[in-house]
């Protein structure tokens, strides 16, 4: 459904000094979102309102979304600093965010309510570069407290502490550039139990028939991560990459401690507070060139994860499918899983047309899980191969009045998916599809002075129905008319975008 966005900025800076700089940015944005069901009316397939009436044109013309929507308030403040001390230099940040997340289930009273508080932190410490060697050290990390004001719940109240410590070294050698780096992490969740009685109330203790939505929990994770790669240009044109890292990944509190209907999803999820830290070994390797008329690059990568934390559909043998709330339950697990894929791109503008583009780039990664039967071999939402071409024309002056106009046609060829979590019919496979896309844009000048920039942009022409295999509505509603089921991705869109400068330092 559609919604509506307001979103102010403000920045407080100093100029550049002798010893550094500091600026302070306070922004804050209201957000209300539509959220789609895909509740449809059994005999004609047409959309169902929260009222059980006839979605008509203009509930999908408007901008004022039905029931059920969100209401995002969030507010930022970020203080960024940069200070000389000596030939050494000292970043720091620190930014607190608020972030008032509501969901209404009529137009007048919301169910969830979360109030999430978090302060993040970062200092770094950047030594003078010493016989071709560069040195940064620092700690960073954010802490989070998370209020539910709601009369619904998906997870608990929580806090969080994170704290990481890391350093990072580069060497250039002729033409051969070396790069390395160590980090220590530690995460704290702690989340607090929470009683309900018959009537749905939250109460402050258990009594007798009280139910416990939530278990309070006090865990702590922590690993440590690094890598190491090296970059050798081969010749004036063509250059090579080679990287070795290991990753670390503590599990969120959603994966840990859900126990509600996530509306975004249309799921009921469950967590697991036995989930353990992912970790991973990956390889990564590119090759590429920048000659003047042909740029092009193939990265590959192969990486293995233990304690991989993916979510899988609920099921009962020769029983139906347990749900809650009228959805399908799924729970967090995890597994010893392999990733591998690569991409390639090339954009070619031949002389003497240097206004002339042909972009190309083609994308491939699967997923697997490793000693396991076919139907839970693959991962869920591993996305299809993806090829995407345009034809882009430049120009830098276009008469008096435009400059930096482009004009830019191309398709995304999407294969189907065909690997994918089949256990517990968690997943489905996803036919392909092609998109055309158009795009036109310029800035309108005077002069040397730009007086606004316009972009014109149409994605899907040929309006075609398809659904993403990323999607979590590909398995939302059925709908009876055509038999099928879940919602369908965004058809024919043309968007415009228009871009005034403004100058207030009455400079001329």
């Amino acid at each position: 459904m559609p919604g509506t966005a307001t979103k102010w900025r403000i920045r407080i800076r100093t100029n550049n000094r002798s010893w550094g700089f500091s600026h302070l940015h306070l922004s804050l944005y209201s957000l209300k979102p539509g959220i789609i069901e895909g509740e449809r009316d059994s005999l004609t397939g047409q959309f169902l309102k929260a009222t059980n009436e006839i979605a008509g044109s203009s509930d999908f013309h408007s901008y004022q979304p039905d029931a059920p929507f969100q209401k995002i308030d969030h507010y930022k403040a970020v203080w960024n600093n940069s200070l000389f001390i000596g030939q050494s230099k000292l970043e720091a940040t620190i930014g607190f965010q608020q972030n008032r997340r509501k969901e209404f289930e009529t137009p007048d009273e919301y169910g969830l309510y979360f109030l999430l508080n978090t302060l993040n932190y970062d200092f770094k410490y950047i030594l003078p570069e010493k016989n071709g060697w560069k040195f940064t050290s620092g700690v960073n990390g954010m802490w989070q407290d998370s209020q539910n004001k709601g009369s619904e719940f998906l997870v608990p109240e929580y806090k969080l502490f994170d704290f990481g410590i890391f350093a990072i070294a580069n060497k250039k050698i002729g033409k051969l550039d070396l790069s390395g780096g160590i980090r220590y992490d530690t995460r704290s969740e702690t989340g607090k139990a929470l009683y309900l009685n018959e009537n749905g109330d939250v109460v402050p203790a258990s009594e007798t028939g009280d139910t416990k939505r939530f278990q309070a929990f006090d865990q702590t994770f922590d690993g440590i991560t690094g890598s190491l790669g090296a970059t050798y240009q081969i010749s004036e044109s063509v250059f090579t990459k080679l990287n070795i890292s290991r990753g670390f990944r503590a599990p969120n509190i959603a994966e840990l401690a859900s126990n509600g209907v996530h509306e975004g999803t249309q799921r009921y999820e469950i967590g697991n507070p036995n989930l353990k830290p992912e970790t991973s070994l990956q390889f990564d390797y590119a090759i590429g060139m920048n000659t003047t008329h042909v740029s092009a690059e193939l990265n590959l990568f192969t990486n293995s994860v233990n304690h991989f934390i993916f979510s899988k559909k609920l099921s009962t043998l020769g029983e139906p499918e347990p749900e809650f709330d009228n959805l399908p339950a799924f729970q967090f697990t995890d597994g010893n899983a392999r990733f591998y894929g690569g991409e390639f791109q090339i954009d070619i503008h031949p002389h003497p047309w240097d206004w002339l583009h042909l972009e190309n780039s083609f994308s491939y990664v699967n997923g697997t899980l490793k000693n396991q039967p076919s139907e839970s071999r693959h991962l869920p939402f591993i996305p299809a191969p993806v090829w995407v071409s345009d034809v882009k024309i430049e120009f830098d002056k276009v008469g008096r009045f435009l400059a930096n106009a482009y004009f830019k046609i191309g398709i995304d060829k999407t294969w189907k998916q065909n690997r994918f979590y089949a256990a517990y019919d968690t997943e489905t496979a996803t036919p392909g599809y092609t998109l055309l896309n158009l795009g036109i844009g310029t800035d309108f000048v005077s002069g040397h002075k730009t007086l606004f920039s316009l972009y014109v942009s149409a994605n899907n022409l040929t309006d075609v129905a398809y659904q993403s295999h990323l999607s979590r509505l590909k398995y939302s509603g059925t709908n009876y008319a055509t038999g099928r089921t879940g919602i369908y991705n965004m058809g024919r869109n043309v968007s415009f975008k228009l871009l005034i400068p403004i100058d207030f330092s009455g400079k001329k």
